[in-house]
């Protein structure tokens, strides 16, 4: 955060708190513009865009030569847009329990246990708990849950007819009572299966679609937080029936080219706070145009892709070696 401009730091600061990814977008945005920064980049952050677009970019990014490029960056979950949604209420719940409802005895567990397209407010939730908040009684609530723990008959269950959440005291510790602690809990949505590959292609699609041909040329950084995810999905998501032909993220299944104001993706693989030693990142160029040589400069491996295919280039410099990490940080 230090090497990160002054000027932007303190938008930056608000959005990790109240970031609804535990801060992995805005950590993967951070070290973007770190290893950019080491490898001689000018970057510019939030440039502003042609008629006064709203919509900023994460950076403009310039080298030596006076080559840019716009630079996205964004997360592959591999969560379905209910988990999503469930996701955010949840963070939402909390961060006004945190500012408004700070119970000094009790940490809390809130489950999604049904939920409709339309997401109703926090606010309006808690308005209705926090009356049962102040009907519970400690000694009950202890006693239940080191009986019954999660199962515990100590709970509010809050609905509309579309929406169904789950609140639960979880007692603290006596010599944590009326220590400023927020309300960490347990977050629980509804599962739904979707492919890796796809939430890749998805996460490209959005950005490509978020800015059209007024941020051109384009690079989009996504960073495929899912465990389960390796190098292949990012080809399989991108290039679904190979690289160099009809379908995916640069072409469509009838042949026509699509997104041609991407140029590259900085293909990223489990870059989280929760899982920082072993990340891998590779760069992976639009088969269908001319390769910006900024793209060329970039310090990854890479996947160079053309209409008859691809082949990986090897010897480039790992984004441990960019960031000067020792060997199997931080274990």
């Amino acid at each position: 955060m230090a090497l990160y401009p002054v000027e932007h730091r303190r938008e930056l600061c608000q959005r990790i708190k109240t970031s609804t990814t535990d801060f992995d977008s805005e950590l993967f945005e951070l070290i973007i513009h770190e290893m950019l920064r080491r490898s001689g980049f000018g970057i510019e952050i939030h440039p502003d865009l042609p008629d006064d677009m709203e919509k900023k970019p994460d950076f403009l990014v310039t080298d030596t030569d006076g080559n840019s490029s716009f630079i996205e960056c964004v997360l592959a979950t591999g969560k379905s847009e209910a988990e999503i949604s469930a996701d955010n209420l949840v963070h939402s719940i909390y961060q006004k329990l945190d500012e408004r409802l700070r119970t000094p005895l009790y940490y809390w567990s809130v489950r999604v246990l049904s939920q409709a397209p339309q997401t109703p407010k926090a606010g309006t939730i808690l308005y209705e708990v926090a009356g049962w908040m102040m009907s519970l009684d400690r000694a009950e609530v202890v006693a239940k849950f080191d009986e019954c723990g999660f199962e515990t008959p100590c709970r509010f269950v809050w609905g509309n007819g579309a929406w169904t959440v789950e609140f639960i005291p979880i007692p603290k510790d006596p010599a944590k009572v009326g220590m400023p602690h927020r309300p960490i809990g347990v977050i629980q949505g509804n599962v739904q299966s979707r492919s890796d590959d796809q939430a890749i292609l998805e996460a490209a699609d959005f950005k490509a679609k978020r800015y059209g041909e007024r941020a051109r040329p384009l690079t989009i950084a996504i960073n495929a937080t899912n465990f389960m995810m390796d190098g292949l999905d990012f080809i399989d998501g991108l290039f679904p029936r190979g690289i160099g032909k009809p379908g995916g993220f640069w072409m469509r299944a009838d042949g026509t080219l699509r997104n041609q104001n991407v140029e590259a993706v900085i293909a990223c693989r489990k870059c989280t706070s929760a899982n920082f030693g072993h990340p891998s990142v590779r760069v992976i160029n639009n088969p269908f145009i001319p390769e910006n040589p900024l793209i060329a400069k970039l310090p990854f491996p890479k996947t160079v892709c053309s209409p008859m295919g691809g082949s990986e280039i090897r010897g480039t410099r790992s984004m441990a070696e960019v960031l000067d990490l020792p060997l199997g940080w931080p274990e």
